[in-house]
């Protein structure tokens, strides 16, 4: 391996890290669902709004206009304070007293969270070149995998010896160390080089975004904090968002139809995950009377070797059967959450916790297989100075509708069905999650027809 390659994956590994510990602090309220319950009071539509809503909306909406300044400024250190921020809000997680405190708290580690998958992923595009690109971004999704893993594992033992409080601090506080770690040891990589494009930043539109954007942020602050034209300021953010990028980006959507299926079979697939992820604990607990320390880890190990596998299997078959034909970066995801739907389905009917978990083992690989291949394919369909805004408006449906709505959906049918089912609610409101993940099948079906005309539609556009 060659001095240059070595460290193309140095920073990969890097931002594989950083997705690690996004992905910890975001996912270890999951397997403490039962005792942040239990101390406020709280009704499982409400906790299914805090895994859920709570975080994905702000995630989602600040994900965009922090895009917009990844794609423009310098994303090395766009990344380190995204991360020290969500770290910093992790730990105050920890120290809340009241549901509220926790809500606000958990809002801000979505604030944080918004500026580092962008710009992330607008970084690995320009170390790889278009045909080898699905692999070091499915590398990049294995951090949820992992991250999930080393939540639930850490988060229920952690609970179970010190209480939730010190799981939320003890997972905060080395994030902040790792945000050192990122400035010093991160290069900034040259935009567009590896596609054999030339970018020159546009200093005069730099100075424009900057100066926009810095006098739309601090006075919505100001009007939050002291009263005042609050509307009117949400509205022109709306407008300078749509004015630097996201008109161009709507406009390539519709242009290249495969990018619109794309994004929506993403979303829904990720409605699956985020719910059946949310709930796993709190089901194990309520159906076979497991405690959070019994099955945190064995679920957290599921979820992250199994989804680790399936995430980087998917982006490798991705690579390898798309030299030949490219709709085959599509058609495997079709073929998965095939697998993985009625696996699910009668792993959440079946009546026996080791038969459940044997039979949730395949989908829990087979069903992130989408994230490689979609993740390089929207890189490559849009513009250069489109694509971490691209990334932040994937991801902004990702977590709108897969977790805003995932959890919730599960949490809400889980109270309708409770007074008929009692504790067995949550097993049959967790049937539901199969109806969006075949959805997904759909999607992408679509995208693939038309992804042949869109990929030859931005290379021609690209030249």
């Amino acid at each position: 391996m060659s001095p240059e390659t070595a460290g193309r994956w140095t920073i990969v590994t890097l931002l594989l890290a950083v997705q690690i510990f996004a992905n910890v602090d975001r996912q270890i309220l999951n397997v403490l669902v039962e005792p942040v319950k239990a101390e406020f009071g709280l009704s499982d539509k409400v906790m299914g709004l805090l895994t859920g809503a709570a975080f994905s909306v702000f995630y989602a909406v600040l994900g965009v206009p922090l895009a917009l300044l990844a794609d423009r400024a310098n994303r090395r250190n766009l990344i380190a304070a995204a991360l020290a921020v969500w770290s910093a809000m992790t730990v105050f997680c920890g120290l809340a007293t009241t549901a509220l405190q926790l809500v606000l708290a958990r809002i801000g580690v979505a604030v944080g969270e918004a500026g580092a998958g962008p710009a992330s992923q607008s970084i690995v595009s320009d170390l790889f070149a278009p045909k080898e690109r699905a692999l070091p971004m499915a590398m990049l999704a294995v951090g949820p995998n992992l991250g999930i893993m080393f939540g639930f594992v850490a988060g229920s033992l952690l609970a179970e010896m010190f209480g939730w409080r010190m799981a939320f601090i003890a997972v905060g506080v080395p994030g902040l160390l790792m945000a050192l770690v990122i400035l010093a040891a991160m290069r900034e990589p040259r935009r567009g080089y590896m596609d054999g494009l030339q970018d020159e930043p546009d200093d005069e539109e730099w100075i424009r975004f900057k100066t926009s954007m810095t006098e739309i942020l601090s006075g919505t602050a100001l009007s939050i904090l002291f009263g005042g034209q609050l509307l009117h300021r949400f509205r022109t953010l709306i407008v300078a968002v749509w004015n630097f990028g996201f008109g161009d980006l709507l406009r390539t959507i519709i242009k290249r139809r495969s990018l619109l299926w794309i994004i929506a079979g993403f979303s829904c697939a990720g409605m699956f995950g985020y719910g059946a992820i949310a709930w796993a604990t709190a089901f194990f607990n309520r159906s076979y009377g497991l405690s959070p320390g019994e099955i945190g880890p064995i679920i957290g190990i599921l979820v992250g070797v199994g989804g680790a596998i399936g995430t980087l299997a998917g982006g490798w078959l991705a690579d390898r059967t798309g030299r030949h034909d490219v709709r085959w970066r599509l058609w495997i995801i079709c073929i998965s959450a095939s697998i993985a739907a009625p696996l699910s389905a009668a792993a959440f009917l079946a009546q026996n916790q080791w038969l459940t978990l044997a039979l949730m083992t395949l989908p829990a690989s087979v069903a992130i297989f989408h994230a490689g291949p979609s993740f390089a394919l929207v890189q490559e369909l849009v513009p250069l100075r489109l694509r971490a805004l691209a990334a932040a408006f994937l991801l902004f449906c990702l977590n709108v509708i897969g977790g805003g709505l995932g959890p919730f959906v599960v949490g809400l049918l889980s109270d309708l069905m409770e007074p008929s089912l009692g504790r067995e609610s949550l097993r049959y409101a967790m049937l539901a999650l199969t109806v969006p993940i075949l959805l997904s099948v759909v999607f992408y079906y679509l995208a693939a027809r038309r992804l042949p005309r869109d990929l030859a539609d931005a290379h021609a556009a690209a030249a």
